[in-house]
């Protein structure tokens, strides 16, 4: 039993993995030396980088010796302690022998061009011209000069903010390729990037409810529509409006001759 946990921990010493770029996905290598004269059961419990789950594992393979890597039927585990999933493998190397264990997994530490072309849309569909309407072709207009001048330059400055930190993360991302920074500046890279990714969805939302504000502004200042005032003799009955209106030197003569009636000598 000594001679075994004396094995395994010389083994873990010389265990180690290293990470290349495959088609749209990476290749985690675990490799476990034996140094020894003499064969040894090693299980291999190597933690990959955090945030890769099975669900990202496109094949596993092991390398033997000299011959290609052939598919592999190893176990990827998750360690409540660490928190994160581990390759686990029991295995039994011949004297001096090499083992690779290789994980071909997604990129999970890039984010999609898809994503990124997607949030410069919204931002742009934000703050597309509003067609054409019958209140701009009227000689008279209750669009406010506001409206009339255009996109809120506020807004235009914050969309372009928008724009410039989308193709910072892609400046990025070419930048920190695996193959150039290792894995771990990759997912260092990756991390600042996400950060960057959420201030442009609020920058979004912050766009947006300006936008929105502003519309209910433009809203509030156009006049209500006129009414016109009726009249009372509009509104009286409709005998009354169908009897034809005395002419007003008609009315005040017949006022005259009342009053001549009441003075009238006898």
């Amino acid at each position: 039993m000594n001679n075994n946990t004396n094995i395994f921990i010389l083994l873990a010493l010389f265990t180690g993995f290293c990470v290349t770029a495959a088609e749209g996905a990476v290749v985690i290598k675990v490799r476990a030396i034996n140094p020894l004269e003499e064969e040894a059961p090693v299980t291999i419990h190597y933690p990959l980088p955090a945030g890769l789950t099975p669900e990202d594992v496109l094949a596993k393979r092991v390398g033997r010796g000299k011959g290609p890597a052939v598919a592999g039927d190893f176990e990827i585990n998750f360690d409540e302690n660490e928190k994160v999933y581990f390759v686990d493998h029991l295995i039994t190397l011949a004297p001096k022998e090499i083992v690779v264990l290789e994980v071909e997994a997604k990129d999970i530490w890039t984010v999609p061009q898809k994503t990124i072309d997607g949030l410069k849309k919204q931002a742009e569909d934000l703050l597309k011209a509003r067609p054409p309407s019958e209140e701009f072709a009227s000689p008279v207009s209750f669009v406010s000069e506001e409206a009339a001048a255009g996109p809120d330059p506020v807004a235009l400055k914050l969309k372009e903010e928008i724009s410039r930190q989308l193709e910072e993360i892609v400046e990025a991302q070419k930048a920190t390729a695996i193959t150039q920074v290792g894995v771990q500046g990759h997912i260092e890279a990756y991390q600042k990037n996400r950060e960057t990714l959420q201030q442009v969805g609020m920058d979004i939302t912050m766009l947006r409810n300006m936008l929105s504000a502003r519309e209910a502004r433009e809203e509030e200042e156009k006049p209500a529509p006129a009414v016109e005032k009726q009249t009372q003799d509009q509104v009286s009955s409709p005998e009354s409006a169908s009897a034809p209106l005395a002419r007003p030197a008609e009315q005040k003569q017949s006022v005259a001759d009342k009053l001549k009636s009441l003075f009238r000598w006898k």
